[in-house]
């Protein structure tokens, strides 16, 4: 394997050199012996800062590949343990290098994921797999110690945001058939499967940062141990239904299948998790840390800092609103200053460029979208 030498954060790391798995001029990572993506950088990024914060002591990195991971919740965040896990005998190798690389030590397995998990008591599991997370998550939320933190990433988005409604049912439990706010959507299936994961060993989570970047899903959840909380945990499940020929969009405890505007059939997504899929106390912590790390990337602040602005309902897309009414799109500072004008909370969203995220109701929006276009 050619190995050339990156640094990320504080880590020095030997990684496969691109240049020798180049197909027609192009690269993937998942092309290389060993997995490695410096695009994900932004997500190890907010984790690195998520251990530092919540000072972890035994972390599980349950699919380690190059271990930079590990070695940075290590370096920067303070980890107390890192553990090393991979499947694949040759990304644990390289993994051990990396670590020797930079004076971390660790436990390095060579096991199942699930089996892993189980393996010692863990206060943090990181499930970032090459693909869906879903068969890890029952394990995952049953193995992490009480209070304990699951990192989870997705990157089958074409399940979780609806344009693989099948896919959906299979690996999440849910109907979705893909809605405007799909990005969000995609984040709060994801949530509503570990909230029924946790609910079989009586045990709930709370959401503690829920983000979208880079055709990607990343969240961050406490698991906590009641079967009474894990009921109401479940009684925050519901559906989000929009109606694709006035694009009416509400949230149920149950499925809507007439749009109460038009009568026209509802599009679905759920159960999913309706409740709030951040903690705002730690946001502004988190807000904190990225503006004192300089090696932080600026998308991290851009993200954490919209976060801390959204409100809890589902993005509206404002080029579909104007494309469903047959005007012009006017512009977001202007559709913006319309609704508050009328004494309406409206911010961006961090989920999509064209989104924004209000607490004004249908006849508000659609009555702005028309004024001011």
């Amino acid at each position: 394997m050619n190995l050339v030498e990156v640094r990320e954060g504080e880590a020095n790391l030997l990684v496969p050199d691109p240049a020798s798995y180049t197909k027609d001029g192009k690269f993937d990572p998942s092309w290389a012996p060993v997995f490695y993506n410096p695009r994900m950088r932004l997500n190890r990024d907010l984790s690195v800062i998520m251990v530092k914060l919540n000072r972890v002591r035994r972390a599980l990195d349950a699919f380690t590949a190059s271990g930079v991971r590990a070695i940075r919740y290590s370096l920067e965040g303070k980890a107390e343990e890192v553990n090393f896990n991979d499947i694949d005998p040759i990304a644990l190798e390289l993994a051990r290098k990396n670590a020797e690389l930079n004076g971390v030590k660790g436990r390095f397995l060579n096991l199942d994921a699930r089996a892993a998990m189980f393996n010692a008591r863990y206060d943090w599991i990181d499930i970032d797999p090459f693909g869906t997370p879903a068969p890890f998550l029952l394990d995952g939320t049953a193995a992490i110690i009480r209070k304990g933190i699951l990192a989870v990433t997705a990157t089958d988005l074409t399940a979780l945001e609806g344009a693989a409604p099948r896919a959906c049912l299979r690996k999440y439990g849910s109907v979705n058939d893909g809605l405007s706010s799909s990005k969000e959507i995609g984040v709060r299936v994801l949530l509503g499967s570990l909230v029924r994961a946790a609910a079989v060993a009586e045990r709930y989570i709370e959401p503690m940062l829920s983000f979208y970047a880079d055709h990607y899903i990343r969240v961050f959840v406490r698991v906590l141990e009641g079967a009474s909380k894990a009921d109401q945990s479940l009684r925050s499940m519901g559906f989000v239904y929009e109606c694709p020929n006035c694009l009416y969009m509400s949230t149920s405890k149950i499925a809507v299948s007439n749009c109460p505007k038009c009568g026209g059939r509802t599009k679905l997504a759920g159960p999913l998790w309706l409740d709030r899929i951040e903690d705002q106390t730690l946001l502004e912590n988190v807000q904190q840390e990225v503006l004192s790390g300089p090696e932080y990337s600026k998308k991290a602040l851009e993200i954490v800092s919209k976060l801390r602005m959204e409100i809890n309902f589902p993005y509206w897309r404002l080029d579909k609103l104007a494309s469903m009414l047959k005007v012009p799109m006017p512009s977001r500072t202007k559709l913006f200053q319309c609704l508050r004008e009328i004494g309406r909370h409206v911010t961006e969203t961090h989920f999509d460029y064209r989104g924004f995220k209000t607490d004004a109701n249908y006849d508000e929006i659609v009555n702005c979208v028309k004024v001011q276009s």
